[in-house]
């Protein structure tokens, strides 16, 4: 029934769980764990309101590639200390609002790839000291503005193949 309704809540205490509830069509999701955990919310439709009171303080690896988000926003990620890896290929992201990002001190693999993504601010990796790998492929970007990748000294993967950089 809680899939029938495509809402699903759930709550684990354990360490190192992993949740994979892909390729469902879930609307929304509520999820809280007390300890390291991985998500694998991919190919359903949630959005950015889906995920409101999502519990991500605890998360390491996040997955939301194929889902229906259009912007990410700081409220969005103001609880995601622990994340590592955040993969979100393949939505409609045409905007990702100044410091997203800010507070994901250990994030060390970001995947925006095949997104609506244009235009990037000068502060939208501000911090990111740890990120190895960043995937912006496949996007609409036309321009780089200088300074933009300058807080990213332990990239190792940069990928911005299939834009419109000219």
């Amino acid at each position: 029934k809680i899939f029938s309704n495509k809402y699903f809540y759930f709550a684990y205490f354990y360490n190192n769980f992993n949740i994979d509830v892909s390729f469902n069509q879930l609307l929304s999701f509520e999820f809280e764990s007390y300890e390291k955990s991985n998500l694998n919310l991919s190919n359903n439709s949630l959005n950015e309101t889906s995920l409101r009171s999502f519990n991500l303080k605890n998360v390491n690896y996040l997955n939301l590639n194929s889902n229906k988000f259009t912007k990410l926003t700081t409220d969005f990620f103001s609880q995601s200390f622990c994340i590592k890896f955040l993969h979100l290929r393949q939505n409609n992201i045409s905007f990702i609002e100044n410091g997203t990002f800010s507070r994901m001190k250990l994030l060390l693999t970001v995947d925006l790839s095949q997104n609506l993504i244009n235009n990037l601010h000068i502060s939208t990796f501000y911090g990111l000291f740890n990120l190895i790998n960043l995937n912006l492929s496949h996007n609409y970007i036309n321009n780089i503005q200088m300074n933009l990748f300058r807080d990213l000294v332990s990239i190792e993967h940069l990928d911005l193949s299939f834009n419109q950089i000219y």
